[in-house]
């Protein structure tokens, strides 16, 4: 008959027995991992200027811009030169009007010395010139850094915003001004209503027929005077008719 260890006894047994085996089996192969590929970053574009913003009281005007459609690649540097002073806050009237506060000119000519083409930005309040600026491009490459020069220079003049606060208070001042002015309703035209026709009764055109004096007639011939076309006014007419015909005859009054 075998004879069984207690569990208690033969648990030791069985870990001494496992550990030894663990300890002669072979490692376990590395896991290999590829490398991720080298993805250069991408090499900053250089601008010669950087953006900026125009003056916070410019952003409350009103602008014109008259862009350079006669010389060779005047319209797309007048495109660009207003597409960035646009990103650069300053507002431009949907239609050319004469309600705008300034204009932009834009202008593409040659460099006397280089020949290169040479771009002009220059504001004008009526025919006053308020600032201006040039570039010439040097290269090709170089026109949008110039654009951007030119727009830059227009944001950090004094002379554009000393130009755009006193527009700003001229304009504040004429609001109030034309606030302050009375109201006046349009004139309306009165028209009298027609005077209600109130008729000649029996009595009165009796008392005019048969009258001693014309003193007896004024009721019919007052109504006569403020109603030629009453519903009466052809009895009245005949009344003062046979008085008056009476009056220039003297005749005495029928029963003296």
């Amino acid at each position: 008959m075998t004879r069984r260890l207690p569990p208690s006894r033969f648990a030791p047994l069985l870990a001494l027995v496992g550990s030894v085996i663990a300890g002669c089996a072979p490692p376990p192969p590395p896991v290999f991992v590829a490398p991720r590929p080298h993805v250069a970053a991408p090499a900053p574009v250089e601008r010669s200027v950087l953006p900026t913003l125009a003056p916070v009281v410019a952003t409350r005007l009103t602008f014109g811009f008259e862009a350079d459609t006669s010389s060779p690649g005047g319209a797309h540097v007048s495109e660009q030169l207003q597409s960035g002073l646009s990103r650069a806050g300053f507002r431009f009237a949907a239609e050319p009007t004469t309600e705008a506060d300034a204009r932009f000119v834009a202008r593409v000519t040659a460099d006397d010395a280089s020949g290169r083409p040479k771009l002009s930005l220059v504001l004008v309040r009526g025919e006053a010139t308020v600032e201006w600026a040039t570039a010439v491009v040097g290269a090709d490459a170089d026109e949008a850094a110039r654009i951007d020069e030119l727009v830059a220079r227009m944001c950090s003049s004094n002379s554009v915003e000393t130009f755009a606060a006193a527009r700003v208070e001229d304009r504040e001042r004429e609001a109030a001004r034309t606030r302050g002015l009375p109201k006046f309703a349009p004139e309306k035209t009165i028209v009298a209503a027609p005077a209600t026709d109130p008729g000649l009764g029996a009595v009165a055109l009796r008392r005019c027929r048969n009258a001693r004096d014309e003193s007896a007639c004024e009721p019919v011939r007052a109504y006569l005077r403020d109603h030629p076309n009453g519903a009466s006014a052809a009895q009245a007419e005949a009344a003062w008719k046979v008085a008056s015909a009476r009056f220039a005859r003297r005749e005495p009054e029928p029963g003296e």
